[in-house]
């Protein structure tokens, strides 16, 4: 269910395809999520590793501007953008049920 880790193309084709499929679910957040990493990485101490921001809201809408296929591999990218595929795969399983959080883990505790 979840994409690969970092440092092969699986976690950015993933997102890329749960964003095409599930963009009514998906667009407030990614958007939000979006514009924190990519004020994050602007900040003084981190700019130095993120030469070409960190706009994954752009990068999906407009694929033709994400960057090359390095950047999104190198680690300060790749790791965050990684764990925003498996979130992205999380909340759509949320709001697909109409369940919480907390609601969901209650169904795992009566499987155990």
């Amino acid at each position: 269910m979840f994409g690969g880790q970092s440092g092969t193309s699986v976690y950015v084709e993933e997102a890329a395809w749960l964003y095409d499929v599930y963009a009514p679910l998906l667009d407030g957040y990614l958007q939000r999520i979006s514009a924190f990493l990519d004020n994050e990485s602007q900040e003084q101490r981190l700019a130095p590793m993120y030469g070409q921001g960190f706009d994954v809201y752009g990068w999906l809408t407009r694929p033709d501007t994400a960057p090359d296929m390095g950047y999104l591999l190198s680690s300060p990218v790749g790791i965050p953008f990684n764990a925003l595929a498996q979130l992205m795969q999380v909340l759509v399983l949320f709001k697909a049920y109409g369940v919480a959080p907390g609601e969901l883990a209650k169904h795992f505790a009566l499987c155990s």
